[in-house]
This record gives structure tokens, C-alpha cells and sequence, in this order.
């Protein structure tokens, strides 16, 4: 009863700060927030401290939560009136104060000693540990993994709930935007008139409990069904973010964690760098430089570098960035993507800059520049994160490397970026 009662009157508080939340001008429908999450994982831990700590965290508890929680075991303060409301001087007034404060831990009682003895409160460990960056991998389709599928799709979940074996039926895109979920290629009969026949095809499933929903018996008409992994591997572009790696762990889903790498042991380590830079076929006219980006003519700008160049030059000494991977672009291409992590948690951010002869980055601000200056003399200016791996990856010089600022490079700038890379890996 005790725990039933904590249960309700959690659901309440949070249905109340979700109303005051959309009362004054939050979104409506949206998902669980990092604080509902926390409320969660302190309701799952049994602590009573936990979840007095969370609920006091979650947005407008200064307007419902009036009161100090007092939990089992901790000491009771208050404050008792001693005498009648007198005035200054009276007769009946004496040097005692007007109230006493008193302080003393709590009464056990016999009661409460017996039924903590007879049913204790088992400690809960997380039976894996958190991940919080994924490791996508290029999967087998035909195995279990974890992929997207996209929010205008209508699968239904093709999983047979355990207990009461009738088929889950339930939309695998929630909200209206792209959804991670189980899912894997195989087989199924279709009955026709001439007789059943084969068809291949992609079983998508629910993600909120792998024991309902992936670990459910076998329909009849399901030819193939892969042996679930310890591991789930994600398939690449998948992209999941922090709330969803949350949502697939308490479901029961074990990702695999992306070990961070430094820039230099990445360069370091890439095989096929080497033969790409100092083996590439030298086009007719290397130091032509391409004069066309996204359909519009573009011009270097010859008062480059301007005001603007030097203010992204010097923000790139305030990014805090992990290089997670690099890709280098295969012949007939020239150039390398780098992916990195960018930011501070929670605000953490992956963005991916490439290096060829159209330097670019899918951060906001580069996005929204690129949409916007691209065909104006003077209007392009490389972002933060792209001065971050010139200044501190290639050690190019900003007076001197002009060419750095320009929205299109040629064959020779590209490689000797590319080179300069090469070089600071070396000295490791």
C-alpha cells in the first residue's frame, strides 16, 4: 500500500507540473524529459532520498512542494508555543522564550522493525552499464539490430505478447517523427490462391520491452527468427539520442558503448590515408579552383580574411570537441569526414566537417550560412568547428593560408590540408 500510494501521488505531481509546463508555453505531447527520466530511475531504486531529490528538480516543484519531505530514519524539527500572546511588560510575562525548538530522531516502533525484518528492501543494481554514445556498425539486416524507421510509416509491431498470445498491433512511429525500434529481414508465408509462398520482408517491433515484445513465441507463419543478442548493434545513421538510449536500456536493450580516440591515434590509424594523399592520380589542372557551389557562382572575396573570419578563427579556442571518427573519401574523391563531439554534457552535440573542395559541416550555424551567403562576394565564413580542426588539427596559419576562408578549395589546397593533417598525426 505504502509503495501503491507513492506510485499515485508521483503520477499526480507529474501530471500537475506537465499542466503548469503547458500553461505557461511549453509544447504539448512531447516526450519524457531528462527530468521525467530521472523521476524514473529514482522510482526504480527504491530510495527515498533519490526520489525526494528528483522530484525537487522537476520543473515548478517551488510552486507544489511547499513542505521538506522527511524520510524513514532521519531526524523530526519543530517548534512548540510556550506562552500565551502577551504584551511587553505584563505581569504574566516571564524570560521564557515564546517558543522552543525541539529535535529528536524518529520512534521505531515494533511493528515497522518486524516488517522491515520480514520483507527487506533488496538493493537494486543496474544490471548493465549506461551507455551514453552508441557504436554504430554497418549491420546484417537479416539479424536483430536497432534501426529507425520513418515517422510517415504504418508497420505495426509484428511481436506475439507472452501471455496473452494475440499479435501487439500497435504503430511503431510515435509522435509523428522517425522512431528507433527492433527490426530484422526475414521470411513469412502469404496464403494465395494457388497454394502459400514465400515473401521477404522487414519485422518491426515495439521498443518499450524486449520480453513482450521481441522475446514473444514464434507466430506460424514466420519462417525465420534470429537468436536475440547480448549485444544489439545499431545500424549506421541511426543517430540515437540521449533520451533514447535512456528509453532502450530501461526497456532491456543492450548497446554497445563508441570508444572515444583522439585525433591523432585516428589519423594514425587509418590504412588507407597514406596511399590516398601521397598516391593520388595529379589531375590536369590541380590549382583550378571550382567556381560553382550548390548550383550558384562563387567568388573569393580579396579583402579575405574580413572581421568575421577572425571572430570564428578565435571562437574555435572555445570548442570543447572529442574526434570520434574520420572517413576518408574514396577515388575519384579527395578528402576526409570528420565526425565530432562537440560541447559540454548534457549539451552534447555530433557534427560531422568534411574536408575536400567544398568544406562544410551540418552544425546549425553552418547550415543556415551556407543556405543564405553562398553566391554573395564576401558573405561566407567557415564555422567554429571547421577553424577547429584548421587551427588546431592542420596548424594552417590565418594570415597566410587565405585560402582557407574561400568556399571552395582546389586540388592542391585540398591535399595540403589533408597533408598537414598527416604531418600532425606523426608527431605524436
Amino acid at each position: 500500500m505504502f509503495v501503491a500510494t507513492c506510485d499515485d501521488w508521483i503520477r499526480a505531481f507529474m501530471q500537475m507540473t506537465n499542466y503548469r509546463s503547458y500553461l505557461c508555453g511549453g509544447a504539448s505531447g512531447k516526450g519524457p524529459s531528462k527530468h521525467d527520466l530521472k523521476l524514473k530511475r529514482a522510482m526504480a531504486s527504491l530510495d527515498g532520498k533519490k526520489i525526494a531529490q528528483a522530484l525537487s528538480e522537476m520543473p515548478g516543484a517551488e510552486d507544489v512542494c511547499t513542505r521538506v519531505p522527511h524520510l524513514e530514519g532521519e531526524e523530526l524539527f519543530g517548534s512548540v508555543k510556550r506562552k500565551l500572546d502577551l504584551p511587553i511588560g505584563s505581569e504574566g510575562d516571564s524570560h521564557r522564550p515564546d517558543k522552543v525548538n525541539f529535535s529528536h530522531p524518529r520512534v521505531q516502533t515494533r511493528s515497522a522493525s518486524a516488517r522491515v525484518q520480514l520483507q527487506p528492501i533488496p538493493e537494486v543494481t543496474s544490471p548493465m552499464p549506461h551507455v551514453t554514445h552508441v557504436q554504430e556498425t554497418d549491420c546484417n539486416v537479416h539479424e536483430w539490430h536497432i534501426a529507425r524507421i520513418s515517422h510517415k510509416a504504418k508497420n505495426k509491431c509484428h511481436a506475439v505478447q507472452a501471455q496473452t498470445n494475440i499479435r501487439c498491433k500497435m504503430v511503431i512511429a510515435k509522435g509523428g517523427k522517425a522512431t528507433a525500434a527492433p527490426t530484422y529481414k526475414g521470411e513469412r508465408q502469404v496464403p494465395t490462391f494457388r497454394g502459400a509462398r514465400h515473401k521477404t520482408e522487414d519485422f518491426w517491433f515495439c521498443p518499450d520491452q524486449i520480453a513482450r515484445c521481441v522475446m514473444g513465441p514464434k507466430r506460424g507463419h514466420v519462417l525465420t527468427r534470429p537468436n536475440i543478442p547480448d549485444i544489439w548493434p545499431v545500424l549506421v545513421g541511426t543517430d540515437l539520442t540521449r533520451s533514447e538510449i535512456m528509453e532502450l536500456e530501461e526497456a532491456g536493450f543492450r548497446l554497445q558503448a563508441k570508444t572515444a580516440m583522439s585525433p591523432r591515434r585516428l589519423f594514425t590509424t587509418s590504412k588507407i590515408f597514406e596511399p590516398v594523399v601521397w598516391n593520388y592520380p595529379q589531375p590536369a589542372h590541380a590549382d583550378k579552383v571550382p567556381s560553382i557551389r550548390g548550383g550558384k557562382t562563387v567568388r573569393r572575396s580579396p579583402k579575405a580574411p574580413c572581421e568575421a573570419h577572425r571572430n570564428q578563427w578565435e571562437s574555435a579556442r572555445n570548442v570543447k570537441a572529442i574526434i570520434q571518427a574520420v572517413k576518408i573519401i574514396p577515388y575519384p574523391g579527395l578528402g576526409a569526414v570528420i565526425t565530432m563531439q562537440s560541447g559540454v554534457e548534457p549539451d552534447q552535440k555530433v557534427y560531422n566537417v568534411t574536408l575536400s573542395n567544398f568544406p562544410s559541416c551540418t552544425c546549425p550555424h553552418f547550415v543556415s550560412m551556407n543556405g543564405s551567403s553562398v553566391g554573395k562576394r564576401g558573405a561566407y565564413v567557415n564555422c567554429k568547428h571547421i577553424y577547429y580542426v584548421f587551427r588546431f588539427f592542420c596548424k594552417l596559419d590565418f594570415d597566410n593560408d587565405k585560402f582557407m576562408h574561400a568556399p571552395t578549395l582546389s586540388f592542391d589546397e585540398t591535399k595540403k590540408i589533408l597533408e598537414a593533417a598527416e604531418i600532425i598525426k606523426t608527431a605524436v
